[in-house]
């Protein structure tokens, strides 16, 4: 379970902590940082897991505006996992003439004692050695991280650990006129935005080949008129994710491609709900209700629930829709603020601060965000 992220000089993220406990619902006016939240998890997956290169995961001009000079981001993540707390530092120094980034100083800790850790290009594996001394070290490019490099071995097991525990953190942020309805391949990863849904479900289905009838199952009570779901030959290696439906006593095909916004967005959720979330560590969604009416959204997210809650899994969300905020609110809510424009804020948020109404009623109403746009002194 990740338990905390720490960013700073990062958008708007200026020595900024927040805690992660199971459920979480994430609120705020546009603008106040909710997304750069996001960003920042995906940019250190990006490094730790997916071998991105510093300056492409978060690239100069991600430095906060105001504070000219500083060339160093730096962020942290601690996690719970097999009864032990991991924690994980990674600093970024900015090259401002020439736009370019590159780590200064990596390192992760279990319980406290060195793993690993990467400084100005010197990599030291301490792996499980109790004298606390490396057992090698070596030279290694500032360009990007060897964690993702790093080959499973007896004495390495918690880093793989940790590793694959990131890995299994999984972001969206639907936007469903991305979607591409053909496919030529499989995709291991789905993109954050679900785009490439089509090769990435397409992959699922060949190793569990019933997903295609329950993806149907699922959509059926909320198209009205379907009646199969399945990816139909264009040429040898493309396919194309076709919707049949029935109206007036005749059926008509759709591809995903021709489908309302809204409908694209059940078809991403539902897919992502059976082909991902029975082995994900942590579902962190950004605005996932693109499109969607309050008793479309409110069945998905009961079923997300329910499947996280089978294997102990997180839900992070962020949201403006009300059929989200009252549904996820009971568990814990916070509110980001950016009071004159400076450095994002947290507020928690709970039925005593709202004045005992809904929490989606009291956001929105004016008085819930005074202050926030007061002129900076």
């Amino acid at each position: 379970m990740l338990t905390s992220i720490f960013i700073h000089n990062y958008n708007c993220f200026v020595d900024f902590k927040i805690a992660l406990p199971r459920r979480l619902l994430i609120v705020g006016s546009n603008g106040s940082g909710k997304t750069s939240l996001w960003e920042a998890l995906a940019g250190l997956q990006d490094v730790i897991v997916r071998s991105t290169e510093a300056v492409s995961a978060f690239p100069t001009r991600s430095l906060t505006r105001w504070l000219r000079g500083d060339p160093v981001q730096r962020f942290a993540i601690d996690m719970e996992l097999d009864a032990e707390t991991y924690h994980y530092e990674l600093e970024i120094v900015h090259d401002l003439t020439r736009q370019q980034a590159s780590i200064r100083r990596e390192q992760l800790t279990a319980d406290g004692k060195a793993l690993y850790e990467a400084l100005d290009g010197d990599v030291r594996l301490y792996g499980d050695n109790p004298t606390g001394a490396p057992r090698t070290r070596f030279p290694f490019g500032r360009k990007r991280s060897f964690l993702p490099d790093m080959e499973p071995r007896d004495d390495n097991k918690r880093t793989i650990a940790f590793r694959e525990a990131l890995a299994k953190v999984w972001l969206l942020a639907p936007s469903p006129r991305r979607l591409e309805p053909t496919t030529a391949g499989e995709a291991l990863w789905l993109d954050r935005d679900g785009r490439n849904f089509s090769s990435w479900f397409r992959g699922v289905l060949v190793e569990r080949p019933g997903l295609g009838n329950a993806l149907f199952e699922a959509l059926r009570p909320t198209l009205p008129g379907l009646r199969s779901v399945a990816f139909e030959r264009i040429s040898s290696e493309v396919r194309e994710l076709m919707l049949t439906f029935r109206a007036e006593g005749a059926d008509y095909k759709l591809s995903a491609g021709e489908l309302s916004d809204g409908q694209r967005t059940l078809v991403v959720l539902y897919g992502f709900l059976l082909g991902a979330i029975d082995h994900a560590a942590l579902a962190f969604l950004d605005e996932p209700e693109t499109g969607l009416a309050p008793h479309e959204m409110q069945p998905w997210l009961a079923a997300m629930s329910t499947a996280l809650d089978v294997h102990d899994g997180q839900a992070l969300v962020i949201s403006h829709h009300p059929a989200v905020i009252d549904y996820m609110a009971p568990a814990r809510t916070v509110r980001f603020s950016r009071p004159a424009g400076g450095p994002a804020r947290l507020e928690e948020v709970t039925l005593e601060t709202a004045g005992g109404t809904r929490i989606s009623e009291w956001l929105s109403r004016p008085w819930a965000y005074e202050g926030e746009h007061e002129e900076a002194s």
